[in-house]
């Protein structure tokens, strides 16, 4: 039963009728008693084990049914690293109008939570941890530095406060990609071709704390270094989501899609959603 062997189990049935005739049971009654016995090692439950997924099952909806951003907060939270999965609760949310909320470095956290913005309704915000390329402990170190020194200002702020030793190339890439910078530079382009001179800034900054001496780049009064990034034209629509699919394992602010939607409307091109929805009434119109 437990190897679910079929060639098995039907060469143990006429050793099994014999033994329940020994005890006086008749044949029809042992057949029976082992066809269940047969049909249960394919799959089956005991009853203490189904009734307790029973109750998990119950709970879960009902969680699901009246706390649903709470609920898609945590079960994002677990799958943080199964893009598959996200790009799936991500769509189940867009079903039921909650709003997910793009990667920040300011609001984003190593979890995905649950936020507020103004007078609109509750949102989920998108964790950094779940971006390919961040690690999940480097991630918490850079919040524990947001919450112990104050939200990034601009990039000079960040790079002053956040340790040179926790930015790798790859980690400002994924940042910059996702959008997770847009609140200190909307211009992804320029942070994401200058990714080298940020890191040697911030190497510089690291080499200035550590000799508590003067560097060759510009600083105020108050010994606040900045940074001179060349301006540089934006990524286009496109290009942003492409960049934004490499970074997530999934389109999340926008679909390539919707730059051609008058397009497609006009042609009357019929959605995949909507033919799982409906998929009867879709079948009708492609007949006719």
């Amino acid at each position: 039963m437990g190897k679910k062997d079929k060639n098995e189990m039907f060469e143990q049935k006429q050793s099994f009728l014999l033994g329940a005739k020994k005890k006086n049971i008749n044949e029809s009654k042992a057949t029976k008693i082992f066809d269940q016995i047969s049909a249960f090692a394919g799959y089956g439950f005991n009853k203490s084990h189904a009734a307790a997924y029973a109750l998990i099952a119950y709970q879960t909806a009902w969680i699901k049914c009246n706390h649903p951003e709470e609920f898609f907060a945590s079960i994002m939270t677990v799958e943080y690293n199964n893009n598959e999965k996200l790009s799936i609760f991500v769509e189940d949310l867009k079903k039921i109008n909650i709003s997910i909320l793009p990667p920040c470095i300011n609001n984003s956290s190593y979890s995905f939570i649950i936020q507020k913005l103004n007078n609109n309704p509750l949102s989920i915000r998108y964790s950094l941890s779940a971006l390919k390329n961040i690690g999940h402990e480097a991630v918490q170190k850079i919040i524990d530095v947001r919450n112990d020194k104050g939200k990034f200002e601009s990039l000079d702020d960040f790079l002053n406060k956040v340790p040179y030793s926790l930015l790798t190339k790859k980690l400002l890439e994924s940042l910059i990609m996702s959008g997770s910078f847009d609140c200190l530079d909307i211009n992804r382009n320029k942070l994401f071709n200058s990714i080298d001179t940020i890191l040697n800034y911030s190497n510089s900054i690291e080499k200035e704390k550590i000799s508590n001496q003067q560097n060759l780049f510009n600083e105020t009064d108050n010994n606040q270094l900045f940074i001179n990034l060349p301006e540089t034209y934006n990524w286009g629509e496109e290009e942003k989501l492409n960049n934004e699919f490499l970074s997530l394992g999934f389109y999340l602010s926008s679909h390539p899609l919707n730059l051609f939607l008058d397009i497609l409307n006009e042609i009357q091109i019929i959605k995949s959603s909507e033919i799982l929805e409906n998929h009867l009434i879709m079948l009708e119109k492609i007949l006719n």
